[in-house]
């Protein structure tokens, strides 16, 4: 979808309820998410390349290669989901199998984040995880 001007695009992504609260974070995400074309600017994302990751993403079981996993792990997990909040996209049973099998390997939930506010939002539960992951001893 092609739209007249980067600030149309945004107009239009900051309705979208995943992307709240709408932060600069995500606007100069956004930013570098777009191209100009004739007529104005569109994503970059193009749907044939979401397609090959979907089929790409069906056909390798990643659990086979988690025992393989020899650097600690740490796992930041979203608690909400993208369009309702049972929409999780890494489920617990799934983080549950990691921590089984990936040696060396923890899981955080951040509450209150998804997909995009765990990333974009400023959160200290995440932050805090993160300095205790990579200085465990500070």
């Amino acid at each position: 979808m092609v739209f007249p001007s980067f600030e149309a695009y945004i107009d239009l992504l900051k309705q979208a309820p995943f992307l709240q609260p709408w932060s600069a974070g995500l606007e100069i995400y956004f930013q570098y998410e777009v191209e100009e074309v004739d007529g104005g600017v569109r994503s970059r994302v193009q749907p044939d390349h979401i397609e090959e990751e979907i089929l790409n993403m069906k056909a390798l079981d990643v659990t086979q290669i988690y025992p393989d996993v020899t650097c600690p792990v740490l796992i930041l997990r979203a608690t909400d989901g993208m369009l309702a909040k049972d929409d999780i996209l890494l489920p617990r049973e799934v983080v549950e199998r990691m921590i089984r099998t990936i040696p060396d390997a923890r899981c955080v939930d951040v509450d209150g984040t998804n997909h995009y506010s765990i990333i974009f939002q400023a959160n200290g539960v995440r932050d805090r995880a993160i300095m205790d992951f990579i200085h465990p001893f500070s």
